[in-house]
């Protein structure tokens, strides 16, 4: 039998081009696996995940391959949020972001309305 480590403490270790993924609100959720462990899972902020995956497909230099996956990645999340009250995208939200990604989220949000 499996067993959950009892305490873990985690810290956010920042990674080149990962520190947008630190901002926000994590998910967190607890989910059971197959054998009925309970498993805490703490993700990044949705919005945020989407604008980095998107700001990934863009970036020069991106493996052709891995691109793609990253735009559907983005846009799917990013879609997902209209049914996420707890993580709006709303002017405070906008207006928090660096210059970088507002460009970004307006293109996503143009893309999902004309989905």
């Amino acid at each position: 039998m499996l067993r959950a480590a009892a305490s873990e403490p985690f810290r956010p270790v920042p990674l080149p081009e990962q520190e947008w993924l630190l901002r926000g609100e994590p998910l967190r959720h607890v989910v059971t696996g197959l054998d009925r462990t309970p498993t805490a899972l703490v993700v990044p902020d949705p919005r945020w995940f989407a604008l980095h995956k998107r700001w990934l497909a863009e970036k020069p230099g991106r493996d052709s391959l891995k691109a793609p996956k990253d735009r559907r990645q983005a846009q799917t999340i990013w879609r997902w949020l209209e049914a996420m009250a707890r993580y709006p995208v709303d002017p405070q939200f906008l207006k928090s972001l660096p210059n970088d990604l507002r460009a970004i989220a307006k293109r996503l949000s143009e893309e999902g309305a004309n989905a």
